[in-house]
């Protein structure tokens, strides 16, 4: 693997790991909110 081949792969695997992150951010907020709303229903 060349250099520019593997600084391509590392910096998609740092795009999807972002992107990751941000789907399970978006999910547990989204929890914490309904939970913030009606702490009964847990």
């Amino acid at each position: 693997m060349t250099d520019k081949q593997n600084q391509i792969e590392s910096m998609l695997y740092t795009h999807k790991a972002a992107m990751l992150a941000k789907v399970i951010w978006k999910s547990a907020e989204n929890d914490w909110q309904a939970w913030l709303k009606n702490p009964a229903s847990q």
